[in-house]
């Protein structure tokens, strides 16, 4: 079972005022779950978003491109796990399915 990382915990672990993080969320950069009023919890993705942001932030992204950029990302990570679904799918379809796509490939 995972434990709740509140915005305390992830300000810490990163150095980071819980004034940055609100501005974040506020910007719609960051979707941790509501805990209460001005506390949330921060799942493994909302944590991976933070390391991101924090790495964005130290390559002097400004908070006018960051919305492009972080469109972006999020493009690539969706097109990433989407190919991955589709690795697994042909993985397991029949032997004459994969045999005949992988004829296509090489004829492109």
């Amino acid at each position: 079972m995972s434990q709740i990382v509140t915005i305390e915990i992830i300000c810490r672990r990163h150095h980071l005022e819980q004034q940055v993080i609100q501005q974040w969320i506020a910007r719609d950069w960051l979707r941790p779950d509501p805990l209460g009023e001005d506390d949330y919890a921060f799942q493994d993705i909302d944590q991976a978003r933070v390391s991101l942001l924090v790495e964005l932030r130290d390559l002097e992204i400004g908070d006018s491109a960051m919305p492009v950029v972080l469109s972006l990302l999020d493009q690539l990570y969706d097109a990433r796990r989407l190919l991955g679904r589709l690795r697994e799918t042909l993985a397991t379809a029949p032997a004459p399915v994969r045999e005949m796509l992988g004829a296509n490939r090489h004829e492109g």
